[in-house]
């Protein structure tokens, strides 16, 4: 197996690095996701030398042990010790890798000239509101449209009270004045949801969007760029 692994990891083409070092910060995928970004043979690759957790027709495929160091190592990232993700915390993480999957489609199709995308701790280290143990506020992602121009991502499917994201905000206000030019995004589920979001930030003092779904994400994105 560490062989086939090795000789596995040499002949990566760029597709399949850039999948393992997003999954390195998503965590999971599902099956229908990343068959949009890689061709079977290559899912099957990553698979039969333990880099992929996944089978014939999985639902949902992530990163083994093996397949996490080494995606961490592709985006420059020291490995970290951090605990399973929950049950309770699949479907918002399948709705952040929905928004990457989407935007590194646009990317490929020429519609987004750069992705770049950050994790939470990433993105939280970027935005850089400092708690006493380090950043205070992790976003769900960060990814640039340009290279000067970042974008926090917020993927709000609805479970936290309108105050939680109004306190939210106090924060973001200190972290984009930081960063000219960088924008709030919040991705949202339902129409009544995104209504009640863009009250908050009517009138903030710093560019945000409330986005209806993937397909305005990308939008937003190539208008950016």
């Amino acid at each position: 197996m560490a062989t086939e692994r090795a000789a596995v990891i040499w002949s990566l083409e760029e597709p399949e690095r850039r999948v393992l070092a997003a999954l390195a910060v998503l965590r999971v995928m599902a099956g229908g996701q990343l068959a949009r970004l890689l061709a079977p043979e290559g899912i099957g690759r990553l698979v039969a030398a333990d880099l992929l957790r996944g089978g014939a027709r999985p639902e949902r495929f992530a990163p083994t042990p093996w397949g996490e160091r080494l995606g961490l190592f592709l985006r420059g990232v020291a490995p970290v010790r951090r605990p399973a993700l929950a049950t309770a915390a699949l479907p918002h993480a399948l709705a952040v890798a929905e928004a990457y999957t989407g935007l590194e489609e646009a990317r490929r199709a020429g519609k987004v000239p750069n992705v770049d995308w950050l994790g939470p701790a990433e993105a939280g280290r970027l935005l850089g509101v400092r708690g006493e143990r380090g950043p205070r506020l992790w976003p769900d992602a960060a990814f640039f449209p340009r290279p000067d121009v970042p974008v926090f991502l917020e993927v709000d499917r609805g479970k936290v009270t309108l105050g939680t994201l109004r306190a939210k905000l106090f924060d973001y206000d200190e972290g984009l004045g930081r960063h000219p030019g960088g924008w709030l995004a919040f991705l949202v589920e339902r129409p009544g949801r995104a209504r009640s979001v863009r009250g908050l930030v009517v009138g903030w003092g710093h560019p945000a969007a409330v986005l209806e779904g993937p397909e305005e994400l990308v939008r937003f994105a190539a208008g950016l760029a």
